[in-house]
């Protein structure tokens, strides 16, 4: 095989890469982290 082993199944340019298809959301404003969910549930008090 005369191809590089890293260019034979490039990804397509149409597919997002793996962190670039997080939503842009405030900070502190992320439910699925339990540290900011700390910094959520102390601001209501």
């Amino acid at each position: 095989m005369s191809e590089r082993p890293d260019l034979v199944d490039p990804l397509p340019e149409d597919e997002p890469l793996p962190g670039e298809n997080i939503p842009d959301t405030p900070e502190g404003d992320d439910p699925l982290d339990p540290d900011t969910q700390n910094e959520v549930e102390d601001s209501r008090r």
